[in-house]
């Protein structure tokens, strides 16, 4: 390890650092996670570990972990030199102990206590490699029907799954929808389960172990960098703990050609903490919820009350700010829920109103939020939401007009680029086939070649 380390400290200092080759050492990183999947997917476990062993000890995983930390302390202004970054760790990873996470209390008084989750730059490193390291081997046996925090899936596959699903159910048949939320309190889960179910050489295990103890997943605590990307290996870390939480529906009352699809599309679907269970209408759902209970028991975790909903599907539900519906025609509809919509007009409303900035600044702001808005919906039927839409156009233009000293032709042109040339195609996204991953070795795991690990987000 101490030849290693050199090695490491003599690249460093001998090659211009702005000539390192990222791309070859992204693509080297890669293609041993390739390799890790194919073998946990062959069932040689044993191979994944020593495979594991390879990529955490491997210079390029090393420089590939660097760069996509320190690329996200630049967006965060927290700027350390990326070489400065890499002599550090490199000196300390083979005595590397977790430091204790640092919580800094929020100042916002109308919401509930939080706290910002501050970490070291070796701390943020080592999860990284550990997160390379660990999602391939996972990636190969996670259930099909799992959506959220994966690599090349985002909610757009959940809300195809669900549309293909109603859309297969006959007239005659009725059909209820069981949504759970389950608890975020994931600071009390049963760590010697989590570390049976982690496929990680031991070493690596134990640095996990340490920095659960130190609080990353303790409650209401999110990372610093929230806004710029999700926490790096807490979001896999839960769905390894819940893995298997989408089989538990075990209702046979279904007609056989809802389950005949391309899709082999299972009775359960989850997307991070929420799970959605489809049964027959007169089915007693109280035996799903003993065995979901049962379930997070072994894990520690607990299934309040108050996060159950039932609904039928002619009625409508709410799920990842969506409102699923049945139209007037009997077909399937998808467009934004009232609370999202409430959020969204809100968010728009206070960013121009907000006379702190410029009003170019917060014209600008604007158009950023809007557009993403409009990019998590671009799947939906956004003919339900019309006049609301229309509304807080109007709404914009009178402010602008009234508020500020903008040109006539400027103003329409804005508002023309900020609310118009918004495309929507109504259930229009390839979901991912079943057994299909980035880490397929390449190979096209979607209907069609469009990038799916591109803009998977989602909207708050």
């Amino acid at each position: 390890m101490n030849c290693i380390k050199e090695n490491m400290e003599i690249r460093a200092n001998s090659i211009s650092w702005k000539a390192t080759p990222w791309k070859k050492f992204k693509i080297k990183t890669f293609r041993l996670q390739c390799r890790i999947y194919k073998a946990m997917r062959n069932g040689n476990v044993r191979y994944v570990i020593k495979l594991q062993k390879m990529l955490i000890n491997s210079s390029a995983a090393h420089y590939t972990a660097v760069k996509e930390i320190s690329s996200q302390n630049i967006i965060r202004k927290m700027i350390p030199e990326e070489r400065d970054i890499f002599l550090k760790y490199s000196e300390k990873k083979n005595a590397w102990k977790h430091s204790k996470v640092q919580k800094i209390p929020t100042t916002n008084l109308k919401e509930d206590k939080k706290s910002f989750q501050k970490l070291t730059t070796e701390d943020q490193i080592a999860k990284y490699i550990w997160k390379m390291a660990l999602e391939p081997a996972h990636e190969a046996i996670f259930c099909c029907e799992s959506y959220g925090f994966r690599p090349g899936k985002n909610p757009w596959d959940l809300q195809k799954a669900i549309s293909i699903w109603i859309s297969r159910i006959p007239p005659s048949f009725k059909a209820k929808v069981l949504k759970i939320e389950i608890n975020e309190c994931f600071d009390k889960i049963n760590r010697n389960f989590l570390m049976k179910e982690l496929i990680l050489p031991q070493k690596s295990k134990i640095g996990i172990f340490r920095s659960l103890k130190s609080g990353i997943l303790d409650k209401n605590v999110f990372s610093e960098n929230r806004k710029v990307r999700k926490e790096i290996l807490e979001p896999l870390l839960r769905n390894i703990a819940l893995h298997g939480i989408e089989n538990l529906n075990e209702s046979k009352n279904f007609p056989k050609q809802i389950l005949k699809s391309k899709y082999n599309l299972s009775k359960g679907f989850r997307y991070a903490n929420n799970v959605v269970y489809i049964l027959e209408e007169n089915e007693n759902e109280d035996v799903l919820i003993g065995r979901v209970k049962k379930f997070l028991k072994t894990r520690n975790l607990e299934l309040k009350i108050e996060k159950l909903e039932i609904a039928k599907v002619l009625d409508g539900f709410d799920l990842l700010e969506w409102r699923f519906m049945i139209n007037a025609k009997g077909n399937l509809v998808s467009y934004p829920n009232k609370y999202h919509w409430i959020n969204y007009k809100i968010k728009v409303k206070s960013i121009l109103k907000n006379s702190k900035y410029k009003i170019q600044t917060r014209i600008e702001r604007v158009r950023i939020v809007v557009q993403e808005w409009h990019m998590y919906h671009q799947f939906c039927d956004m003919t339900q939401v019309k006049s609301q839409l229309y509304e807080l156009k109007i709404w914009y233009s009178k402010y602008v007009r009234s508020y500020t000293k903008i040109p006539k032709e400027e103003r329409i042109l804005t508002l023309q680029r900020i609310f118009n040339n918004h495309s929507y195609k109504i259930f229009g996204y390839n979901k991912v086939l079943k057994g299909k991953s980035p880490f397929d070795e390449g190979l096209t795991y979607s209907l069609n070649d469009t990038n799916l690990s591109k803009n998977c987000f989602t909207f708050k």
